[in-house]
């Protein structure tokens, strides 16, 4: 699998979960079937966090914004 492979199928995932995530409503975003589980809100917010953090390492690690074109020479 390549890099560009790999953020392809990110941004797929990301966009699934997105589009699921939207079609939940305000109660059942925020309901947690017990207290010591996470609801889909908390869980979105958690996957939000874990992204940043993988995308700013990455890009420490390539020297480069992956969200950004490629610069022309």
């Amino acid at each position: 699998m390549t890099l560009a492979d790999a953020l392809a199928a990110v941004t797929a995932t990301r966009t699934a979960v997105l589009a699921d995530f939207d079609a939940l409503t305000p109660v059942q975003r925020s309901f947690s079937p017990s207290p010591d589980a996470w609801s889909a809100a908390g869980m979105a917010e958690h996957l939000l966090l874990v992204e940043r953090g993988i995308q700013a390492g990455l890009r420490g690690a390539v020297g480069a914004d992956l969200g950004a074109p490629a610069a022309e020479a």
